[in-house]
């Protein structure tokens, strides 16, 4: 199998990688998000369109 070298993310907050910081009171991205994980663990590009409260079609706009 051939190593993925880059990857781009398109979609909402899940995306994203928001999550609900209780202490804060608001929403936050997550440090600990896919797009980190992706970078760091596995050494891949990533691109990350995802905006929040957007769906995968206004992302791709």
């Amino acid at each position: 199998m051939e190593k993925v070298w880059s990857v781009s993310i398109w979609g909402d907050s899940i995306g994203k990688g928001i999550v609900y910081d209780e202490e804060r009171g608001r929403y936050a991205i997550c440090r600990e998000n896919l797009a980190a994980r992706l970078k760091r663990e596995a050494g891949i590009a990533v691109e990350n369109h995802s905006v929040m409260g957007y769906t995968v079609l206004q992302a791709a706009e």
